[in-house]
């Protein structure tokens, strides 16, 4: 079993308070603005907290895996901090057996 951290850090022209109502808040923006890839994301439990999981569906463009499903283990929107871990499907049912972002 292999086991670490995957972490990164983008810079972004976008202020972070408009940056993180697009990415954290509106489950619906990549489905919406790339339809090609994504069909949607689905909130499997809770309300998007702490401890909720989402299902995010990938068209038949995405020849590796149809979805990926994310527990959120974090979230400070003061600090604009979004931490979550795959927990199934995604590059877990091909190379790995956590992935873990922040």
């Amino acid at each position: 079993m292999v086991a670490g951290i995957i972490s990164i850090e983008i810079e972004s022209r976008v202020e972070a308070k408009r940056l993180w109502n697009a990415v954290v808040k509106d489950r619906d923006l990549v489905a919406r603005e790339m339809p090609e890839i994504c069909e949607g994301v689905t909130l499997l439990e809770g309300e998007g907290g702490v401890g909720s999981i989402k299902q995010i569906n990938f068209t038949p463009a995405n020849k590796y895996y149809s979805y990926v499903k994310e527990r959120v283990e974090e979230v400070d929107e003061g600090k604009f901090v979004y931490r979550y871990s795959h927990v199934e499907g995604g590059e877990m049912a091909r190379n790995c057996h956590m992935q873990n972002s922040v």
